[in-house]
């Protein structure tokens, strides 16, 4: 069977079989289209989320720099159990778990 497009665009006057053909093919495009919009539109959902946790890790990051830079170059002593709680309670807030 030849393509219904080309068919349509042969034939000066096309048959009810070429008409009806060519529905079908639209109603298919159609759905196939319907499909394709649907599953874009998860992945963009997903897509977004998955953003919004990297802007929300990627802020935590910065916290966490911001405290401890100065420690780094300070020579007060802190310490390692205090710095590690203040990583931890950094990094679960990032993540959004309670502690």
């Amino acid at each position: 069977m030849s393509d219904i497009v080309e068919r349509l665009r042969l034939d000066a006057e096309p048959t009810e079989g070429d008409m009806e053909t060519a529905a079908q093919e639209i109603e298919k495009l159609r759905a196939e289209n319907a499909k394709l919009a649907a599953s874009n539109h998860a992945y963009l959902s997903d897509y977004q989320e998955a953003r919004g946790e990297i802007e929300n890790l990627r802020a935590a990051l910065r916290g966490l720099l911001e405290w401890a830079g100065p420690i780094a170059g300070d020579t007060q002593i802190v310490s390692e159990r205090a710095y590690e709680e203040e990583t931890v309670a950094i990094a679960r807030a990032a993540l959004g778990e309670k502690q």
